[in-house]
């Protein structure tokens, strides 16, 4: 059987746009808001003011605001969310079977774990980003399982809950013997973590470690864009029965997922991937991102789509996105929403990240 190779530019589109909205802060618009520490005009200008000094790597001080001003850390809007896992040091640890995560109990919080290359393999730690429209504060966190779909054992030794681009975790649970995930005769296929044990972790509160989690970024960078459109693509090649035949293929450049800056506050975006079939097909799509601030919000949208529609299988999966953009039901980064009016200065360095200045 003939592996065609697909330059997908494609998927990147409404693919980039749902994980690009869905990652910044994409839950803004309800519960509590990011920037609802902004309600008080004098902190607005005192922020902006060191928000315009640089990353807070650089100016710590950025982050001495009044705490009255932080939300309840159960309240606190999450706009990333990444899981980590350490495969165990054992003879047939990893696996190459489909593996999921939820977070809630809800279908719609089922998301497949795939990256680019060989992920779960023995005595190695993958970090995945989690898209779920269902968690916008911390609080919609009710639980995390990991599930296998096949007989290919996994043991897994260590799990991880990262928050909002922080690299301390919020919550990680360690198991000395590991836990083997098998649907094998009696075995155990899944890994379930309560939400009342997550929330006895000492992590699973305001630290000295994170005490900057609650602050919407003043940076995005261009390596966090490619990794949360690359995980996304991962999952949809799993969840979405027009995508299965899909995998990643051979790197073209410098990763199988790369933005780069188009000019003004756009970037491109390419990705490779491969699709099983007889039939010798090649597709490239590309398109532009643009990023702006509209009317106080955060606005993404596509440009110069360019596209050699000659498959079927193309016109299926643009649908596939389309329609997935619209489930998500994403919110924009409400920069208005204490009632000041204020719209960042939004640009796309020539590094290719996102900056997000008063």
């Amino acid at each position: 059987m003939k592996i065609t190779k697909i330059r997908f530019t494609k998927i990147q589109l409404q693919l980039t746009m749902a994980l690009l909205a869905c990652f910044l802060i994409g839950t803004m618009a309800k519960a509590q808001p990011a920037n609802r520490f902004l309600s008080n005009n004098a902190v607005q200008t005192t922020f902006q003011a060191k928000q315009k000094q640089g990353p807070a790597t650089n100016f710590p001080d950025r982050y001495n605001l009044p705490e009255k001003y932080r939300p309840a850390f159960e309240n606190m809007p999450v706009w990333r969310l990444q899981l980590r896992v350490h495969t165990a040091n054992k003879e047939n640890a990893g696996t190459d079977d489909e593996v999921y995560t939820q977070l809630t109990s809800a279908a719609s919080s089922l998301y497949y774990l795939d990256r680019a290359g060989d992920d779960r393999e023995r005595n190695k730690v993958n970090t995945y980003e989690i898209v779920d429209p269902n968690i916008r504060t911390i609080s919609d966190i009710k639980m995390l399982k990991l599930t296998i779909k096949g007989s290919d054992g996994w043991c897994v030794d260590r799990i991880e809950l990262l928050v909002n681009g922080v690299s301390a975790p919020i919550f990680r649970k360690s198991i000395s013997s590991g836990k083997w995930l098998d649907r094998g005769s009696g075995k155990t296929p899944s890994l379930y973590i309560s939400g009342s044990e997550m929330r006895r972790y000492p992590a699973w509160k305001y630290t000295s470690a994170n005490r900057a989690i609650w602050l919407p970024p003043s940076i995005i960078r261009r390596a966090t864009l490619e990794a949360i459109v690359e995980s996304y693509v991962g999952h949809m090649m799993n969840a979405e029965p027009d995508m299965r035949k899909l995998e990643f293929g051979k790197k073209y450049g410098r990763a199988y997922v790369e933005a780069k800056p188009a000019g003004g506050n756009k970037l491109h975006f390419d990705l490779d991937l491969v699709y099983d079939t007889t039939i010798d097909l090649e597709t490239d799509v590309d398109f532009d991102l643009v990023v702006s601030c509209d009317n106080k919000q955060l606005n993404l949208r596509a440009q110069n789509v360019k596209a050699q529609v000659n498959v079927p299988l193309i016109t299926r999966l643009i649908r596939i996105f389309k329609s997935d953009f619209a489930k998500m039901k994403l919110y924009a980064i409400n920069f208005g929403s204490s009632g000041v009016p204020y719209c960042p200065s939004l640009r796309v360095t020539s590094a290719g990240d996102i900056t997000i200045r008063p």
